[in-house]
């Protein structure tokens, strides 16, 4: 039993660990995400995007469109509530802004700064 308890917490901390250091840092989703905010509208209304110059830019879309539903009414799971239909465009450029407003905190964790971006551009009025 002893050995099993010291298992778990070694598990728990390492676990921990690697959790922070494998986080993908803000800087590095602003760096996908050039592609979706220099993208051009298709004469079908669809984004169109450089994938040769911007390879990475699917994983921020990706990104995106999961933050994008998490903010859905009726509850916005991150306390942000955007426009009705707030194009994906719109959250990547709140984003970028947000960042480049705050280059010290470029090396955090990117949930800890998509959050405060979203929430200071669309706050719910509660």
């Amino acid at each position: 039993m002893k050995y099993g308890s010291a298992l778990a917490l070694l598990c728990c901390l390492t676990s921990q660990a690697y959790a922070e250091s494998a986080a993908i840092k803000a800087a590095t989703v602003r760096e996908w995400c050039k592609g979706i905010e220099e993208a051009v509208m298709g004469d079908d209304g669809k984004l169109v995007v450089n994938r040769d110059k911007y390879p990475a830019s699917d994983l921020c879309n990706g990104i995106f469109l999961t933050l994008q539903q998490a903010t859905t009414p009726p509850a916005s799971l991150i306390n942000s509530c955007p426009p009705a239909k707030t194009a994906l465009v719109e959250f990547v450029k709140v984003y970028a802004q947000y960042v480049d407003a705050h280059p010290d905190d470029a090396n955090r964790r990117f949930i800890d700064i998509a959050i405060p971006a979203f929430t200071t551009a669309w706050p719910c009025k509660n």
